[in-house]
């Protein structure tokens, strides 16, 4: 069987929850089991989706965790706040259900140590981080173009902005971070340490709405990293300067365009077969789940990267 449950139908769950829908329609799962606390946000997520589900059989509506358990599933999405994710986390690890927890891992550190701890004694599950962009044909395509085609990078750059209404409780590094130390990490085959960061707010007393953020990887490549949620538009680039070409990858179109260094007006487009990430990402889960294996984002990498945001957050200076 292939019953699957996304757990937590807020912003970002409510698209993995229509995309796992479209799975059931194509008949690439048996079920789908939706779950979320407030009845408010499920009642949006039918009404936004009423065109999608009027069709589809087999999807049943849950107001927690338990129940979606003990309904019978074979494999979990938890894309509820961070506050929740060590304890949904820990009912399917008791089930032994394998599962994908959203990034970060946790906000509170004692927590990523306790996912840490829960996921050692239970090495044989496969459970994964929703590093989601190691799914992306661009950011594959820009790695290997960092490989053999930039000559010797010096630096990256990422630009990571939109507008965002005010949200209690969340902070900027612990919310964007997560995917751009990851991304940093996978293009480069390396591991980084912590260079400098400034951060600041404007609409609230503790947590950052805007930060810039300097690593550097083992071999000297730095990664400059700006995010912000003032922004009158959405960026999601990364820049690559190499000594022979730099690479400009828009990620939100999965556009690449490479310019020559020593001549920055001649250029050329890569092509890249645009793909959808989120049923990407849900799909491995599926396979991996049947197979044993635990492939592309282990979830012992999301802990790795929890922990090196602790520290950054901690080093990074307030402005």
């Amino acid at each position: 069987m292939k019953r699957l449950a996304v757990i937590g139908i807020g912003s970002w769950g409510s698209r993995v929850a229509r995309e796992a829908a479209i799975l059931l329609k194509n008949g690439a799962i048996d079920s789908l089991s939706l779950c979320d606390i407030k009845k408010e946000k499920m009642d949006a997520f039918k009404r936004n989706n009423s065109e999608l589900l009027k069709d589809i059989s087999g999807i049943s509506f849950h107001s927690n965790a338990d129940s979606v358990v003990k309904g019978g599933i074979d494999f979990a999405h938890i894309c509820t706040q961070n506050s929740a994710h060590l304890e949904v986390a820990s009912l399917m690890v008791k089930n032994k259900i394998p599962f994908i927890v959203e990034k970060p891992v946790s906000d509170k550190i004692s927590e990523v140590n306790a996912m840490e701890k829960l996921i050692k004694a239970n090495k044989g599950l496969v459970a994964k981080n929703g590093l989601i962009f190691r799914f992306d044909n661009s950011i594959k395509e820009a790695k290997k173009l960092y490989k053999n085609d930039l000559g010797k990078v010096h630096f990256l750059r990422f630009y990571w902005e939109f507008a965002r209404d005010y949200m209690p409780n969340v902070d900027i590094i612990w919310d964007l971070m997560p995917h751009l130390i990851d991304i940093f990490h996978f293009i480069t085959n390396e591991e980084s340490h912590f260079v400098a960061g400034i951060k600041t707010q404007f609409r609230r007393k503790n947590d950052s709405e805007l930060a810039t953020i300097i690593l550097e990887t083992q071999s000297g490549v730095k990664g400059v990293f700006n995010i912000s949620w003032f922004s009158s538009r959405k960026n999601r680039i990364i820049e690559i300067f190499g000594e022979k070409k730099m690479l400009r990858a828009d990620i939100l179109e999965q556009s690449i365009t490479l310019f020559d260094s020593k001549d920055i007006n001649r250029s050329d487009t890569v092509q890249v077969a645009k793909n959808n990430t989120i049923a990407d990402e849900l799909t491995n889960l599926i396979n991996d789940a049947q197979s044993g294996k635990n492939t592309v984002n282990n979830i012992e990498i999301g802990i790795g990267i929890a922990k090196y945001l602790d520290l950054i957050d901690k080093k990074s200076k307030p402005i």
